[in-house]
C-alpha cells in the first residue's frame, strides 16, 4: 500500500479561527500518515440576483482547472453515500490497495457542488444528512480521515 495523498478543494475561505485551529490540528496528525494539501477556491457572490447554474458553472470551472484527471474524485454532496467511520478507512484502504492513492475531496461553497461535478466524481459522499457550513464541512473530513488514518495504521483513536 502506498502512502496516500490527500487533497481538499474547497470552495471560500477558512474565516472562522476556531475551525482554522481544529484543521490546523487535524492535518498535523494527517501528515504523519498520508500527505496533504488544503486548495481553497475563490466563491462566487450570493447577491439577489444570482442563478444557481451560472454560479455552479463559474465555480465548476475553478475546479475543474485545479484536479487532476489521475485522481480519485470524490465530491461532498448531502445525497451521497454514507459510511460509517469503519466502512469510510476500509474503503480508503482498498482503494490505496488497488493503486489509486491520489485522492481528491470536491466541497462546494453555500450552494453546494455544480451537479455535474457530483455526477463526474468517483464517489459522492455524504457525512451526514444534514447540510453543513463549507467551514464545518472541512473540518469534519479532516477528523474522519485522521481517524481512518489511525484504523488503518493500527494505532488508537484518542477519544
Amino acid at each position: 500500500m502506498g502512502r496516500l495523498t490527500f487533497t481538499i478543494v474547497h470552495v471560500g475561505k477558512l474565516k472562522d479561527p476556531h475551525i482554522r485551529a481544529g484543521t490546523e490540528r487535524y492535518r498535523r496528525q494527517i501528515l504523519a500518515y498520508a500527505s496533504l494539501e488544503l486548495c481553497a477556491l475563490r466563491q462566487e457572490s450570493l447577491h439577489k440576483k444570482a442563478v444557481i447554474n451560472s454560479i455552479h458553472k463559474k465555480e465548476a470551472g475553478r475546479i475543474d482547472r485545479v484536479i487532476s484527471s489521475s485522481k480519485t474524485v470524490i465530491a461532498l454532496d448531502v445525497c451521497g453515500r454514507s459510511f460509517t467511520s469503519l466502512q469510510f478507512a476500509e474503503y480508503l484502504a482498498t482503494l490505496a490497495a488497488e493503486g489509486r492513492s491520489e485522492i481528491t475531496f470536491l466541497i462546494g461553497g453555500p450552494l453546494g457542488l455544480s451537479p455535474d461535478l457530483v455526477r463526474k466524481a468517483h464517489l459522492a459522499l455524504s457525512l451526514s444528512p444534514m447540510t453543513f457550513p463549507h467551514e464545518l464541512t472541512i473540518l469534519a473530513l479532516m477528523e474522519q480521515l485522521y481517524r481512518a488514518l489511525a484504523y488503518m495504521h493500527n494505532h488508537p483513536y484518542p477519544k
